[in-house]
Protein backbone atom coordinates (compact mmCIF):
# COMPACT_ATOMS: atom_id res chain seq x y z
CA UNK A 1 0.00 0.00 0.00
CA UNK A 2 2.80 2.36 0.91
CA UNK A 3 4.52 1.64 -2.42
CA UNK A 4 1.40 2.61 -4.35
CA UNK A 5 1.10 5.87 -2.41
CA UNK A 6 4.74 6.79 -3.12
CA UNK A 7 4.36 5.90 -6.81
CA UNK A 8 1.18 7.97 -7.09
CA UNK A 9 2.85 10.94 -5.38
CA UNK A 10 5.88 10.78 -7.68
CA UNK A 11 3.64 10.50 -10.76
CA UNK A 12 1.52 13.44 -9.62
CA UNK A 13 4.64 15.52 -8.92
CA UNK A 14 5.84 14.83 -12.46
CA UNK A 15 2.50 15.73 -14.09
CA UNK A 16 1.77 18.99 -12.27
CA UNK A 17 4.37 21.09 -14.17
CA UNK A 18 3.02 19.75 -17.47
CA UNK A 19 -0.54 20.98 -16.74
CA UNK A 20 -1.67 23.93 -18.87
CA UNK A 21 -2.21 27.31 -17.29
CA UNK A 22 -5.92 27.33 -16.59
CA UNK A 23 -6.01 30.79 -15.06
CA UNK A 24 -6.16 32.62 -18.39
CA UNK A 25 -9.66 32.67 -19.79
CA UNK A 26 -9.10 35.05 -22.68
CA UNK A 27 -6.40 36.48 -24.91
CA UNK A 28 -6.37 39.80 -23.09
CA UNK A 29 -5.32 38.04 -19.88
CA UNK A 30 -2.81 35.67 -21.46
CA UNK A 31 -0.63 38.45 -22.82
CA UNK A 32 2.72 40.01 -22.19
CA UNK A 33 1.09 43.12 -20.73
CA UNK A 34 -0.43 42.98 -17.28
CA UNK A 35 -4.09 42.20 -16.83
CA UNK A 36 -6.57 45.04 -17.20
CA UNK A 37 -8.51 43.45 -14.34
CA UNK A 38 -5.63 44.27 -12.05
CA UNK A 39 -5.48 47.89 -13.24
CA UNK A 40 -1.91 47.53 -14.44
CA UNK A 41 -2.48 47.37 -18.18
CA UNK A 42 0.49 47.94 -20.46
CA UNK A 43 -0.08 48.13 -24.21
CA UNK A 44 1.75 45.72 -26.48
CA UNK A 45 1.83 48.42 -29.16
CA UNK A 46 2.41 51.83 -27.56
CA UNK A 47 1.37 54.42 -30.10
CA UNK A 48 1.80 58.02 -30.99
CA UNK A 49 -1.69 59.43 -30.46
CA UNK A 50 -3.11 62.70 -31.76
CA UNK A 51 -6.12 63.80 -29.72
CA UNK A 52 -8.40 66.49 -31.16
CA UNK A 53 -9.84 68.32 -28.17
CA UNK A 54 -13.62 68.72 -28.30
CA UNK A 55 -15.31 72.10 -28.19
CA UNK A 56 -15.52 73.41 -24.63
CA UNK A 57 -12.95 70.98 -23.23
CA UNK A 58 -11.53 72.01 -19.87
CA UNK A 59 -7.75 72.34 -19.52
CA UNK A 60 -7.81 70.18 -16.37
CA UNK A 61 -9.56 67.36 -18.26
CA UNK A 62 -7.09 67.59 -21.13
CA UNK A 63 -4.11 67.57 -18.75
CA UNK A 64 -5.55 64.58 -16.87
CA UNK A 65 -6.17 62.60 -20.06
CA UNK A 66 -2.68 63.44 -21.36
CA UNK A 67 -1.11 62.36 -18.07
CA UNK A 68 -3.09 59.10 -18.08
CA UNK A 69 -2.06 58.22 -21.65
CA UNK A 70 1.60 59.03 -20.94
CA UNK A 71 1.55 56.95 -17.76
CA UNK A 72 0.17 53.99 -19.72
CA UNK A 73 2.91 54.15 -22.37
CA UNK A 74 1.35 56.20 -25.17
CA UNK A 75 2.80 59.39 -26.68
CA UNK A 76 -0.12 61.82 -26.84
CA UNK A 77 -0.27 65.14 -28.66
CA UNK A 78 -3.28 67.38 -28.31
CA UNK A 79 -4.68 69.63 -31.03
CA UNK A 80 -7.02 72.49 -30.23
CA UNK A 81 -10.62 72.33 -31.39
CA UNK A 82 -11.00 73.81 -34.86
CA UNK A 83 -7.35 73.40 -35.84
CA UNK A 84 -6.48 72.46 -39.43
CA UNK A 85 -6.72 68.66 -39.40
CA UNK A 86 -4.61 67.94 -42.50
CA UNK A 87 -1.75 70.22 -41.39
CA UNK A 88 -1.82 68.88 -37.84
CA UNK A 89 -1.70 65.26 -38.97
CA UNK A 90 1.01 65.98 -41.53
CA UNK A 91 3.12 67.79 -38.91
CA UNK A 92 3.80 64.55 -37.02
CA UNK A 93 3.79 60.80 -37.43
CA UNK A 94 0.71 59.48 -35.65
CA UNK A 95 -0.71 55.97 -35.55
CA UNK A 96 -3.98 56.86 -33.82
CA UNK A 97 -6.36 59.79 -33.94
CA UNK A 98 -8.75 60.17 -31.01
CA UNK A 99 -11.63 62.48 -31.79
CA UNK A 100 -15.01 63.43 -30.34
CA UNK A 101 -17.98 62.20 -32.36
CA UNK A 102 -19.03 65.76 -33.27
CA UNK A 103 -15.71 66.31 -35.11
CA UNK A 104 -15.19 62.76 -36.40
CA UNK A 105 -16.54 63.20 -39.94
CA UNK A 106 -14.37 66.29 -40.52
CA UNK A 107 -11.27 64.51 -39.21
CA UNK A 108 -12.05 61.29 -41.09
CA UNK A 109 -12.38 63.04 -44.46
CA UNK A 110 -9.19 65.06 -43.93
CA UNK A 111 -7.23 62.00 -42.76
CA UNK A 112 -8.39 59.88 -45.70
CA UNK A 113 -6.46 62.15 -48.08
CA UNK A 114 -3.18 61.42 -46.28
CA UNK A 115 -1.19 58.35 -47.37
CA UNK A 116 -0.78 55.85 -44.54
CA UNK A 117 -3.49 57.64 -42.58
CA UNK A 118 -3.74 56.95 -38.85
CA UNK A 119 -6.59 54.86 -37.48
CA UNK A 120 -9.47 56.87 -36.06
CA UNK A 121 -10.95 56.16 -32.64
CA UNK A 122 -14.16 58.05 -31.95
CA UNK A 123 -15.37 59.05 -28.49
CA UNK A 124 -19.12 59.12 -27.87
CA UNK A 125 -19.38 60.53 -24.35
CA UNK A 126 -23.14 60.71 -23.99
CA UNK A 127 -25.39 57.69 -23.72
CA UNK A 128 -27.88 57.53 -26.57
CA UNK A 129 -29.76 54.42 -27.66
CA UNK A 130 -30.53 56.09 -30.97
CA UNK A 131 -27.13 57.62 -31.78
CA UNK A 132 -24.77 54.86 -30.61
CA UNK A 133 -25.78 52.25 -33.25
CA UNK A 134 -25.33 54.89 -35.99
CA UNK A 135 -21.89 55.81 -34.69
CA UNK A 136 -20.84 52.15 -34.55
CA UNK A 137 -21.98 51.68 -38.18
CA UNK A 138 -19.98 54.70 -39.34
CA UNK A 139 -16.86 54.29 -37.20
CA UNK A 140 -15.19 50.98 -36.51
CA UNK A 141 -13.61 51.92 -33.18
CA UNK A 142 -15.76 53.75 -30.61
CA UNK A 143 -14.98 54.59 -27.00
CA UNK A 144 -18.09 55.00 -24.86
CA UNK A 145 -17.03 56.33 -21.44
CA UNK A 146 -20.53 55.80 -20.03
CA UNK A 147 -20.25 52.03 -20.55
CA UNK A 148 -16.48 51.41 -20.57
CA UNK A 149 -13.81 51.77 -17.94
CA UNK A 150 -10.62 53.61 -18.82
CA UNK A 151 -8.91 50.21 -18.88
CA UNK A 152 -11.38 48.99 -21.50
CA UNK A 153 -10.59 52.08 -23.57
CA UNK A 154 -6.86 51.32 -23.34
CA UNK A 155 -7.52 47.77 -24.51
CA UNK A 156 -9.48 49.16 -27.47
CA UNK A 157 -6.53 51.39 -28.41
CA UNK A 158 -4.21 48.39 -28.18
CA UNK A 159 -6.52 46.26 -30.38
CA UNK A 160 -6.60 49.06 -32.98
CA UNK A 161 -2.80 49.17 -32.97
CA UNK A 162 -2.59 45.37 -33.21
CA UNK A 163 -4.77 45.54 -36.33
CA UNK A 164 -2.42 48.18 -37.81
CA UNK A 165 0.69 46.18 -37.02
CA UNK A 166 -0.71 42.81 -38.07
CA UNK A 167 -3.40 43.43 -40.69
CA UNK A 168 -5.79 40.52 -40.85
CA UNK A 169 -5.67 38.43 -43.97
CA UNK A 170 -8.71 38.08 -46.18
CA UNK A 171 -11.03 35.27 -45.08
CA UNK A 172 -10.64 32.03 -46.97
CA UNK A 173 -13.60 31.64 -49.35
CA UNK A 174 -13.20 27.87 -49.51
CA UNK A 175 -14.42 27.34 -45.94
Amino acid sequence: MRRHLIAATVLLAMLIPAAPDLHACGDKYARVGASSRLKGYRPLYPASVLVFSPAGAKQDDIAGFKSFLEKEGYTPTFAAHGSDVAKTIAAGKYELLVVHYDDASRVKSAAAAIPGAPSIVTILPEKSKKLEPEVRKTYEHVITPHSMSKWDALELLDHVMAARVKPSSAPDASR
